[in-house]
């Protein structure tokens, strides 16, 4: 007949959870490394000083992670739901191809951030009061891209 040991060890008992708190610690780790970006936008904004009197939509971000990437695309995206947002389901889609203060590609080192502007047209301002607008930013090692809201545009009359 063969006799089992029920005795707990605590040396094993503390090694086994040693080595669950590494294990964990190790994939917590890897889902972290790599580069977050995370952003914002800002509508009626003006250059000062400017020639002209022309009003922008300015689009920050940062990169929060551990690594290295280049930004390779700004694209607006217009869905006319939320629903439809979950779905991926934009019905008007423009890209930005020259931004003002930066052009893509653009490297963000780890800490470092960019501003880009666009102009801010009449169609912009009527499609953020009628659409839930997003502003996606594309980067080299992102599997889906940097979605930033742009809330409804409202504009400043002078009094």
């Amino acid at each position: 007949m063969i006799n089992f040991k029920t005795e707990i060890d605590p040396v094993a008992v503390y090694a086994a959870v040693v080595a669950t708190v590494a294990m964990a610690h190790t994939i917590y780790q890897a889902l972290r490394t790599g580069p977050r970006l995370s952003g914002s936008t800002s509508a009626n904004m003006k250059l000062i000083p400017s020639i002209d009197d022309a009003t922008y939509i300015s689009i920050n971000v940062s990169n929060k992670g551990s690594r290295r990437t280049t930004v390779t695309t700004l694209a607006v995206m217009a869905y006319p739901s939320l629903l439809a947002k979950w779905r991926n389901r934009a019905d008007q889609t423009f890209i930005i191809p020259n931004p003002l203060q930066v052009s893509p590609p653009k490297a963000l080192e780890p800490g470092d951030y960019f501003i880009a502007m666009s102009h801010q047209t009449s169609e912009m301002v009527k499609l953020s009061n009628t659409r839930r607008v997003y502003i996606h930013v594309y980067y080299v090692d992102g599997r889906k891209p940097l979605r930033i809201r742009l809330r409804p545009i409202k504009i400043k009359t002078a009094s």
